[in-house]
């Protein structure tokens, strides 16, 4: 299982994704585009039910949120 923390910004995120046992596997700071997200997620796993993410509540969230879900990957806002 693979948890990834996303810090959002209007212009670009940083995120960070941690293995089971919170060893870190990744950290990027991407621009706010679907095919940035998209391919930062891709380089993980193959298989999207093995990803976790959880992203703070800001204002612009949303399309992360239906970005993330309609990968597969399962998000928790915090």
């Amino acid at each position: 299982m693979l948890h990834s923390g996303i810090d959002l910004h209007k212009r670009d995120l940083v995120v960070t994704t941690v293995d089971a046992a919170g060893q870190p596997v990744k950290t990027a700071r991407l621009r706010t585009t679907r095919p940035a997200v998209t391919a930062y997620f891709a380089s993980l796993s193959a298989d999207r039910t093995d990803q976790r993410a959880v992203v703070e509540s800001t204002a612009t969230w949303y399309w992360l949120a239906d970005l993330l879900r309609a990968e597969g990957i399962a998000l928790t806002l915090g």
